[in-house]
């Protein structure tokens, strides 16, 4: 902590091949500038999936920035899956990409499975957090349902 800041110089969390890396500081007033990033993290080894049971693999990597204050997050970015396979069947990367918009609305974009599938949307950061989400799909690989 140098004059009011604290500095996060690299925070790694590893597990294999996995990894995921925090720097960034927090200031006055808890402003803080933070990023993200993620590489090489396995869809197959997330738990939330794995309850799901869904058979999908690939690798989740990600690229976020965190700004704002410690109480009203600003995150913006990236998280692309790449390398996947649902059911043994190879998939195009998809990619979402997002930012925050005034009064606390995460604005986000996805392309889907290189193109065939795109979302749109929007989420309230804080309170209740209501959503929206817009999607189509156009030559959708249905052999991946």
């Amino acid at each position: 902590m140098d004059d009011g800041v604290l500095t996060l110089d690299d925070l790694s969390l590893r597990r294999r091949d996995e990894a995921i890396l925090a720097r960034g500081t927090i200031g006055h007033e808890f402003v803080m500038y933070t990023e993200i990033l993620t590489d090489g993290v396995r869809l197959e080894t997330l738990d939330h999936l794995q309850s799901m049971a869904i058979p999908a693999s690939g690798e989740l990597v990600g690229d976020v920035r965190v700004g704002g204050t410690l109480f009203d997050w600003e995150p913006r970015g990236r998280v692309v899956v790449q390398r996947a396979q649902v059911r043994g069947r190879n998939v195009d990367d998809s990619v979402v990409r997002f930012t925050t918009e005034a009064g606390g609305q995460l604005a986000w974009r996805a392309t889907l499975l290189g193109g065939a599938g795109a979302a749109a949307g929007h989420l309230q950061l804080h309170g209740a957090q209501p959503y929206d989400l817009h999607a189509s799909f156009e030559q959708f690989p249905v052999s991946v349902l």
